[in-house]
């Protein structure tokens, strides 16, 4: 099981696309050089080319807060901001639950669904349980690799929800027609 998931969302601006890549590979770098065993992936929403996910799967709370740390102190990610145009959204979760995926498998299928979901208080817990239960409904769909539900470390009760696919038909199969709760599409980008 993966100690913690970190998402960055970040919506890139017009004229810094081609900024996207190198970014990602300098933070990549740097990351890897402080903190040996995070691992990162890099996903484009399908609905929307200016829309980026990085994913990230840390050993501990521990290493999550020193790199935290270091990352703020050395700026890095201020000026990651500023060649993107964008203003970065970084959440870390604690995975509860999850279905024939790895540490090392979150960053490997061709596609990642997001649904990221602030429960009312007190029904986080029963959130989890009820994506399980979809997740475990959709499993049969040829194209569907797996899944991880996380709780948030900051908000109480706010449930992320990450489904992994090897063609997006499966996904799209996957969603009821008008579903409650947003769900995101991203391709594996790097």
């Amino acid at each position: 099981m993966v100690g913690i998931i970190g998402i960055t969302r970040i919506n890139v601006g017009r004229g810094a696309l081609v900024e996207v890549e190198p970014t990602f590979l300098e933070l990549q770098g740097e990351v890897r050089r402080v903190a040996p065993g995070v691992e990162s992936s890099l996903w484009r929403c399908e609905d929307d080319d200016h829309r980026f996910l990085q994913l990230s799967t840390l050993p501990s709370v521990e290493v999550k807060d020193a790199l935290v740390d270091h990352l703020v102190r050395t700026r890095l990610v201020e000026q990651a901001a500023e060649r993107l145009h964008g203003i970065p959204d970084v959440q870390h979760f604690q995975p509860s639950w999850s279905m024939r995926v790895t540490a090392a498998s979150v960053h490997q299928s061709a596609l990642l669904s997001v649904s990221l979901r602030a429960m009312d208080l007190g029904f986080g817990d029963a959130w989890v349980e009820k994506l399980g239960d979809n997740f475990r409904e959709v499993s049969v769909i040829p194209g569907f690799e797996g899944a991880m539900i996380a709780k948030s470390l900051v908000v109480e009760d706010q449930v992320l929800g990450l489904g992994f696919w090897s063609v997006s038909s499966a996904f799209h199969q996957s969603v009821p027609p008008r579903p409650s709760y947003e769900i995101d599409l991203y391709r594996r980008f790097r």
